[in-house]
């Protein structure tokens, strides 16, 4: 159990010595019925090393390690950069810090989270330039940091598409940042080279699917390309409306068919939710008393739970 716990730690080889060291200092004298130690500078200097170690332990918030998720959809107006900004918000007021990377040419997250001209984009260069670094901003949330877009987004996966395959992957690693507990990636609406490589990049991928038979009949080619990636995923409906007949039935039919691929949260259909993204707040800023913001802590419990097992 104590060498378990010593290579648990990390603590090396020279640890392993000392500790044996201390071990073997201590006599027992069944005569006398009483523990001896043997001090010495060696041991001392060991004590202290070890105190430092479990004070840089308590001091730690936990043990992480950074996770990138992505919520895609190759249909767009399915709710996927609201739940994006909604889940990011919500990782954050957890004490986790965040990146959202905005791979979307609409660039709704980035005039979400900043003032964002019209020609910035912090994504784009690191794409296609193996030179260029992801340009990190800050947010007005104090753990949420943002990888902007712009439009020319749009017609990235053209210059992309002429980059070898060891630049392809070299370019896209580089979002993964270690300084985050959470990357959360706002994924554009399309199936192409640029999209297929991102996924391969994460760790796991959330797709929002607003229920409509189109929408359920598509689903799996947009899960095969995921798998395909060597990525896990879930789906989970947006835009749900219980009231709804049809989309009762098809929620059905996608957990038949999907199985435990399925998150139990849905993202009901929301007024709230869509006025809270116009005024640029979120649907727990808003209106954290409703139920579709209660959604969004739901949602998250679910995310950390399948990307942490």
């Amino acid at each position: 159990g104590i060498r378990d716990l010593v290579r648990s730690c990390g603590l090396g080889d020279v640890y392993k010595r000392q500790f044996v060291f201390f071990i073997s200092t201590i006599i027992y004298d069944l005569h006398k019925k009483s523990i001896t130690f043997v001090f010495s500078e060696k041991l001392l200097l060991f004590f202290k090393k070890g105190l430092n170690f479990v004070a840089a332990l308590c001091s730690r918030k936990r043990f992480t390690v950074m996770k990138m998720i992505a919520f895609y959809n190759n249909k767009g107006g399915v709710g996927k950069t609201s739940t994006a900004i909604n889940i990011a918000y919500t990782l954050s007021r957890r004490q986790n810090r965040i990146l959202l990377v905005d791979f979307d040419g609409q660039c709704n997250s980035s005039r979400f989270f900043t003032d964002l001209a019209n020609d910035e984009c912090g994504c784009e260069s690191a794409i296609v330039n193996a030179e260029e670094m992801p340009l990190i901003k800050s947010t007005r949330y104090d753990n949420i940091d943002i990888v902007t877009s712009s439009v020319r987004m749009n017609s990235i996966s053209n210059y992309f598409a002429n980059l070898s395959d060891e630049e392809k992957q070299t370019n896209i690693i580089k979002f993964r940042q270690s300084d985050y507990d959470y990357i959360i990636v706002d994924m554009p609406p399309a199936m192409n080279d640029f999209t297929e490589h991102v996924l391969t990049v994460c760790d796991y991928v959330y797709v929002p699917i607003e229920l409509g038979t189109f929408a359920v009949q598509g689903l799996a080619r947009v899960t095969q390309k995921i798998a395909n990636a060597g990525t896990k995923y879930a789906c989970f409906a947006s835009k749900y409306d219980k009231a709804t007949k049809a989309d009762r039935e098809l929620l059905e039919i996608m957990k038949k068919n999907l199985g435990d691929k399925v998150l139990n949260t849905v993202v009901p259909f929301s007024r709230a939710i869509k006025n809270s993204i116009s005024y640029r707040i979120t649907a727990s800023e808003y209106m954290a008393w409703i139920n579709p913001a209660r959604c969004y802590e739901q949602l998250a419990n679910e995310i950390i739970h399948s990307v942490e097992q």
